[in-house]
């Protein structure tokens, strides 16, 4: 994935890892990129395995249940 640095996008774009980011309005950033990703095609899919475990792990209804969960935990124990 190639995404802008604007809105919720950075939390799920990890660079190198899942994918890449480039400032808003950048179009030279952006056209190097996506050259970049192209002569890196072999490693495309691992970058989509990592972006949907990334999802999966952090940004799922059950994750959010965890989250809540736990801060709910957190203010009955009076921390």
């Amino acid at each position: 994935m190639i995404a802008t640095t604007a809105g919720g996008l950075p939390d799920k774009v990890v660079p190198g890892m899942t994918g890449w980011l480039v400032a808003p309005g950048d179009a030279d950033g952006l056209s190097q990129t996506i050259a970049g990703a192209l002569q890196d095609a072999p490693r495309l899919p691992q970058l989509g395995r990592a972006a949907r475990a990334l999802v999966e792990e952090r940004f799922t209804w059950a994750s959010a249940v965890r989250a809540l969960l736990a801060a709910v935990a957190e203010l009955q124990a009076g921390r």
